[in-house]
């Protein structure tokens, strides 16, 4: 049971299932529905804080190459002028 319901969240993380397929999955592997719901449900919110945290190391580590820094920072000048305009 509990490989199942890893199983769902899992699917229920990622882009190609969301819960469309882990919350059908999980009914299907004789969970009950409300569990399934709300561990799917936030398993599925959790991806926003996971990549969030993840994209944050890695600008942190990229930012420490020059050239990864510079087309960031034009990037960010250029975002701003054309917003403003």
């Amino acid at each position: 049971m509990f490989l199942d319901i890893l199983i769902a969240m899992l699917w229920s993380m990622s882009p190609f299932g969301e819960a469309k397929v882990g919350i059908p999955y999980a009914i299907l592997n004789d969970i009950n529905i409300y569990l399934a719901f709300g561990l799917c449900f936030a398993a599925n919110v959790l991806v926003f804080p996971i990549m969030s945290f993840f994209l944050n190391v890695v600008n942190r580590y990229f930012m420490k190459w020059r050239s990864y820094k510079k087309s960031g920072n034009f990037c960010r000048t250029e975002s701003q002028s054309w917003c403003w305009q």
